[in-house]
């Protein structure tokens, strides 16, 4: 285990909001791998893919 998930950890335990956050914080970086994963498999641009779900780059690119 490292350092910062020995941290998460134990301020989770004494922090039942801090292991929420943490937990959606994980859904969220999830969300985002697939969709770049789909994105590239698309053969898309940051740009491209942007356009099609009608989001600015700036979005996609977060």
């Amino acid at each position: 285990m490292s350092k910062i998930d020995e941290y998460v950890a134990e301020r989770s335990k004494n922090n039942p909001d801090f292991a929420k956050l943490v937990e959606q914080e994980n859904i969220n970086l999830e969300v985002a791998i697939k969709v770049r994963d789909l994105r590239e498999n698309m053969g898309m641009s940051q740009r491209e893919f942007a356009s099609l779900i009608g989001k600015p780059q700036s979005t996609i690119a977060r």
